[in-house]
């Protein structure tokens, strides 16, 4: 949840960007679980301090084909509003995430998350391209499967090829969340041999604030 006013962190010009971020760095708790923003207005950047949800590990997915509502898929920010909108009506259907499809009905991405799957011993995601968010948790995990030597691949297909299929949500907020279900589509989800070894990596490469 947002605080009502972000707290007294002065809002500098983006000529200032590294010394906000030093600054950022210096306030944030030291302790808890916290999930901090730092929006861009103009030339103005402003932090924002907010606690994080509990962790979770598993997500059901709601994808009946939801066309992307998005008017700047690469930029984070602007369409927050929609994509918390269609995250609403994912949780009336049950799951927790909404799964956004291109124009022909391809994968592109959660409404907040990443959304990766294995095929076999091969760790896929769709194509990048202008359509989707540079997912920070994508990269790492890819920097991760280029060390240990496994095959990535990118993959252009409809909801329905992932069928039985381990399927990730992966995000800053929670990690890598396999899912466990699906809403919307008559979808088996796969079982999550994969997970609990990744989700074990990407935790030690945790480190506290200095």
């Amino acid at each position: 949840m947002m605080d009502d006013h972000p707290p007294s962190v002065p809002s500098l010009t983006s000529g200032w960007a590294n010394r906000f971020m030093d600054d950022v760095l210096a306030v944030l708790p030291r302790s808890g679980r916290w999930f901090p923003r730092v929006d861009r207005t103009g030339d103005e950047l402003t932090l924002w301090i907010r606690p994080a949800p509990e962790p979770s590990s598993e997500v059901v997915l709601w994808g009946p084909g939801v066309p992307d509502p998005r008017t700047r898929p690469g930029v984070k920010g602007p369409d927050l509003p929609r994509l918390a909108d269609l995250r609403r009506r994912a949780a009336l259907a049950g799951a927790g995430e909404a799964v956004l499809v291109s124009p022909d009905g391809a994968v592109l991405e959660g409404a907040l998350s990443t959304l990766l799957w294995w095929r076999g011993d091969v760790l896929c995601s769709p194509p990048r391209s202008d359509a989707t968010l540079p997912g920070v948790t994508w990269r790492l995990l890819e920097g991760i499967a280029e060390r240990r030597g496994v095959e990535t691949r990118s993959e252009n297909v409809p909801p329905v090829a992932l069928e039985g299929l381990e399927v990730w949500s992966v995000s800053a907020l929670h990690g890598i969340r396999a899912v466990t279900g699906w809403r919307g589509l008559d979808l088996n989800a796969g079982a999550a041999h994969q997970a609990p070894t990744w989700q074990a990596v990407l935790r030690e490469l945790a480190r506290p604030l200095p």
